[in-house]
């Protein structure tokens, strides 16, 4: 399902492949974390490696002269791109409906709505705030837009690594969970034993 919606990119894989690897990182470390690990167990850490791959679900449902547009949008494309956090969540729990609850399916309609949602309540489609947002969707978040801004996009080059993290460290806080931004910064040379593994 993931790969499907993210066809229409030819370095999707390696994305996907990335997101899950270093969202595993981070559910890896939290298990022993003394401020999450009461949310973390190894379950978690199996699901996450999975269903991290269905945070853009949703954009299956977004026109291409909107996903492959290689200019910045408009405030109307925009909306439209944003909805695809409502259409993969609402996809996967129709999924739900339809066939049963399995954990992977539950904790990726989680991250499809709350992947771009803010720890200071500014993010969408919902604007939730702090712990509101699940556990699941705020260690996507962090690892989606470190990947997003050290990959070449149609609309912009790959940023440097170290450009990357200072948006990470500035938004700290503000969009990212602050514990686990310094969770991800910790395992930095992980990650980039897992970006040496899965290139373009």
């Amino acid at each position: 399902m993931a790969l499907l919606a993210e066809s229409r990119d030819s370095t999707i894989a390696a994305h996907l492949d990335r997101i899950c690897q270093c969202s595993r990182l981070v559910a890896e470390r939290l298990i022993d974390d003394s401020l999450y690990g009461a949310e973390v167990d190894a379950e978690f850490v199996e699901t996450i490696d999975r269903a991290a791959a269905l945070h853009d679900v949703g954009k299956v449902g977004i026109p291409d002269s909107i996903l492959l547009k290689p200019a910045k949008l408009t405030s109307r494309e925009y909306e439209i791109m944003k909805t695809h956090t409502t259409i993969g969540g609402t996809l996967l729990e129709e999924l739900m409906r339809s066939h049963g609850s399995y954990p992977m399916l539950k904790m990726g309609a989680e991250i499809a709505y709350g992947h771009h949602e803010w720890w200071e309540g500014g993010g969408y489609p919902f604007q939730r705030r702090g712990r509101d947002i699940p556990l699941s969707a705020r260690i996507v978040t962090i690892c989606d837009v470190f990947d997003a801004l050290t990959s070449k996009r149609v609309y912009k080059e790959a940023w440097r690594d170290a450009d990357a993290l200072g948006i990470l460290l500035e938004q700290a806080g503000r969009q990212f969970d602050p514990h686990l931004t310094q969770v991800f910064l910790s395992l930095l040379p992980r990650v980039k034993e897992t970006y040496d593994r899965y290139r373009f």
